[in-house]
C-alpha cells in the first residue's frame, strides 16, 4: 500500500516545489535589453513631465550602461518602432548609420512579445477583481513590473535624443568611429533647434560623445571642432544651460590641453564666469579641478596645483579607476616638485601598483639623491612619461635630485671639497659648475653652508633646533587652514530648507501659538463665570 501511494506523493511534492520556486525563478530571470530600454524611456518621460531630468540622469545612465553591452541594432530598431512610430526624420537619419531592417523572424518575435506583454497586463488587471482577499494579495505580489507593462508611443522630443544617444554608443562600441562622428555632428546641429531645459542633461552627454568620437578619429578632427565647441558654449550661456556650460568648458579645456595650449586654456578659464553653485555634476567638477591642477603645475604654481588635485582625488567616484590613476600620477609629480616625498601608501593602492611603478622608481631615486639612477629610470620609462604628458615635469625634477643629494651630503659632512661633491652627485661638469649649484642651493635655503672659494670646499653649519624656527608654526597654520577650508566647503554644500517651507513652518508655529492663547483665554473666562 505504501508503494502505491509513493508516486502520487512525489508528484504532489514536485508540484509544490514548482509552485514555490515559480515566482522566485521569474524574478531572477534577466531583464531583456528592449524591456530595460523601455523602462529608461518611461523614466525619462516621467522626469520630463516633472521638469526634473537632471535628477534622474544618474539612474538613467547606469541602466543604459547595464544594457549597453548586450544592446544590438535590432533592439534600437524595435525601440524606435515602438516608442517613436511617427518620427520619420529620426528613422531616416538613423537608417544612414544603422541597419534598421527587421527580418521576418524578428517581426514574429516582436509580435509575440507584444502579445505576451498585453496578455500579462490584462491578467494583472483582471486578476484582482475575481478573487477574495487572498487572490488580491497574490495578484498584487505577482503584478507585472515596469519593464513588462505594455509600452505606448512617446511624443516627448527627449526620447528622440535618447535614441540618438543609444545609436552613438552602439557605433562607438562596434568601432565605427567615422559613423559615430558624423551622427554626433548631425545630432548636435539638431539640438540647436530646441531650447528646453529638460533636454540639457541629455545634450551634455551628446556633447561629450561628440568630442570623444572626433578624438578617436584623429587629432585633426579634434582640432577642427574647437570653434564649434566655443559656439555651443556661448549658446549655453545665453540659454542659461548650466550643465551644458560646465560640460563644454571641460571639453574645451581638454581640447586645449591635448595640444599643450596651456596659455589658451588658462585664458579661457579666467574669462569664464563660474558661480559657486554652478557645478551640479560631481564628475564634471572633478574634471575641472584636474585640468586646473595640470595648468597650475605647468605654470610653476605647485601649491595651488597640489590643492586642486587633492580636492579632485577626494571627490572622484571610486569606480573611475583610470581617472584615479591619472590623478595619482600628477599628484606624485607635484609632491616631488615641491620637495616632498609621497608616502608609500600613495603607490600601494590596490589595482594601481603596476601603473604607478615608474613613478615609484622615480621617487626612490629622488629620495636617495642619486642622479645616475634618476636618469636611468627616466630613460627607461620615457615613453610612459610621454604618454602621460608628464615629461616636462620630469626634466624639472633633475634640479630636485641634485638638491636632495646636496642636503644628504651637508648632513653627513661638516666640510667637503667641491670635487668630491661633483663625484658624489655624478655631475659631468667641472668645479665651477658645482660651485654655482651649491651657491644656488645656499641662496634658496635648501642647505645651510658656506663656500670657501680659495680652498674649493664647502663648509656646513651646525644643525639648529627646528623648534626654534618658524617652520612648526607654518606647518600647524597650513593644517588649520586646510580644516577651516574643508569646513567652509561642507557648510556651502549643505542643503537648507527652501524659503517657502520656512514660511510654512513659521506660519504653522504662529497658528499653534494663537490656538494655545485662545484656549488659555477661554479657560480663564470659564473660571471667571464659575466664580
Amino acid at each position: 500500500m505504501g508503494n502505491e501511494n509513493a508516486p502520487g506523493e512525489a508528484m504532489d511534492l514536485d508540484t509544490k516545489k514548482q509552485e514555490s520556486t515559480g515566482p522566485a525563478a521569474a524574478e531572477k530571470a534577466p531583464i531583456k535589453v528592449f524591456d530595460l530600454l523601455c523602462q529608461n524611456v518611461h523614466l525619462l518621460e516621467e522626469a520630463v513631465h516633472a521638469k526634473e531630468t537632471s535628477l534622474c540622469m544618474g539612474r538613467l545612465m547606469r541602466q543604459t550602461s547595464a544594457a549597453r553591452k548586450r544592446m544590438t541594432e535590432h533592439d534600437i530598431a524595435k525601440l524606435l518602432k515602438t516608442k517613436l512610430p511617427n518620427s520619420n526624420e529620426v528613422q531616416q537619419t538613423l537608417a544612414q548609420f544603422l541597419d534598421l531592417t527587421v527580418t521576418e523572424d524578428a517581426k514574429i518575435a516582436m509580435e509575440t512579445d507584444d502579445n505576451k506583454e498585453n496578455d500579462a497586463a490584462a491578467e494583472a488587471v483582471n486578476g484582482t477583481v475575481e478573487g477574495g482577499k487572498k487572490e488580491e494579495k497574490t495578484s498584487a505580489a505577482t503584478a507585472t513590473p515596469v519593464h513588462n507593462r505594455p509600452t505606448r508611443a512617446s511624443a516627448v522630443p527627449e526620447c528622440e535624443i535618447y535614441v540618438f544617444l543609444l545609436a552613438i554608443l552602439k557605433l562607438l562600441d562596434s568601432g565605427s568611429d567615422e559613423k559615430a562622428r558624423e551622427l554626433s555632428g548631425t545630432v548636435v546641429d539638431w539640438l540647436q533647434s530646441f531650447n528646453r531645459r529638460t533636454m540639457d542633461s541629455l545634450a551634455a552627454r551628446i556633447y561629450a560623445y561628440f568630442s570623444w568620437s572626433h578624438e578617436r578619429c584623429g587629432d585633426d578632427h579634434l582640432q577642427g571642432i574647437r570653434s564649434k565647441l566655443l559656439t555651443l558654449q556661448r549658446t549655453a550661456i545665453l540659454r542659461h544651460d548650466e550643465i551644458g556650460q560646465e560640460t563644454l568648458l571641460n571639453l574645451l579645456l581638454h581640447n586645449y590641453l591635448h595640444f599643450s595650449l596651456y596659455d589658451h586654456a588658462d585664458k579661457l578659464r579666467s574669462k569664464t564666469q563660474l558661480t559657486s553653485n554652478q557645478h551640479r555634476n560631481v564628475h564634471q567638477f572633478c574634471r575641472y579641478l584636474f585640468y586646473i591642477g595640470k595648468i597650475r603645475a605647468i605654470q610653476l604654481d605647485y601649491t595651488e596645483s597640489k590643492e586642486k588635485l587633492q580636492q579632485a582625488l577626494r571627490k572622484v567616484p571610486s569606480g573611475a579607476k583610470g581617472f584615479r590613476i591619472t590623478l595619482h600620477k600628477w599628484l606624485c609629480m607635484v609632491h616631488l616638485l615641491l620637495g616632498e616625498i609621497p608616502e608609500r601608501t600613495h603607490f600601494t593602492t590596490p589595482g594601481m601598483r603596476r601603473a604607478l611603478k615608474p613613478y615609484f622608481s622615480l621617487t626612490q631615486a629622488i629620495r636617495k639623491g642619486d642622479l645616475k639612477t634618476f636618469q636611468q629610470v627616466a630613460q627607461r620609462h620615457w615613453d610612459q612619461f610621454m604618454e602621460d604628458k608628464t615629461h616636462n615635469l620630469i626634466v624639472r625634477l633633475q634640479h630636485n635630485v641634485i638638491r636632495t643629494g646636496l642636503r644628504n651630503i651637508s648632513k653627513a659632512y661638516s666640510r667637503v671639497s667641491l670635487e668630491d661633491v661633483s663625484k658624489m652627485l655624478g655631475l659631468s661638469g667641472g668645479i665651477e659648475e658645482v660651485e654655482c649649484i651649491v651657491a644656488k642651493a645656499v641662496r634658496d635655503g635648501a642647505i645651510e653652508a658656506k663656500i670657501d672659494h680659495a680652498n674649493k670646499w664647502m663648509t656646513t653649519n651646525e644643525a639648529s633646533d627646528i623648534y626654534s624656527t618658524f617652520e612648526p608654526q607654518q606647518a600647524f597654520h597650513s593644517r588649520i587652514m586646510f580644516c577651516l577650508n574643508l569646513h567652509n566647503e561642507a557648510v556651502k554644500a549643505m542643503r537648507y530648507k527652501p524659503k517657502e517651507q520656512k514660511d510654512k513652518d513659521s506660519a504653522e508655529e504662529a497658528r499653534k501659538e494663537r490656538l494655545q492663547q485662545e484656549q488659555e483665554i477661554a479657560s480663564a473666562l470659564e473660571e471667571d463665570d464659575e466664580f
